[in-house]
């Protein structure tokens, strides 16, 4: 697929074509950047899964109002420890989880995580 075939994708009035456009392996990053602004949270919580996240558009997306986008961002194997530190501190529970559940998560992150009073 094009740039232009997935902007095109990305304006569709059908949530599900926006959000199979965001998950694309080919996206490029500025169009997960303009995913992440779309009105539908499925659309954004399939960028926020994206392989090719980077961790300026994973923290984006941990800044979301809606938690499944939140959930994604957390779970996502590019998260640094910085990311997590902050998944850790969201006012919603299963975002601290998926962040404690995260393979890079530090021993001393993880002591924060355990500390959590949700668990």
């Amino acid at each position: 697929m094009t740039t232009d075939q997935f902007l095109k994708d990305l304006e569709s009035p059908d949530w599900p074509v926006r959000a199979a456009a965001a998950g694309n392996p080919a996206m490029t990053l500025a169009l997960l950047d303009k995913a992440l602004g779309d009105p539908d949270r499925s659309v954004r919580a399939a960028a926020a899964r994206h392989p090719a996240m980077s961790p300026e558009l994973l923290d984006k997306a941990l800044g979301d109002p809606d938690w499944p986008v939140r959930a994604a961002a957390a779970g996502h194997p590019a998260m640094s420890p910085e990311l997590l530190d902050k998944a850790l501190g969201d006012p919603y529970r299963y975002i601290r989880a998926a962040a404690a559940r995260h393979p890079a998560m530090s021993p001393e992150l993880l002591d924060k995580a355990l500390g959590d009073p949700d668990w």
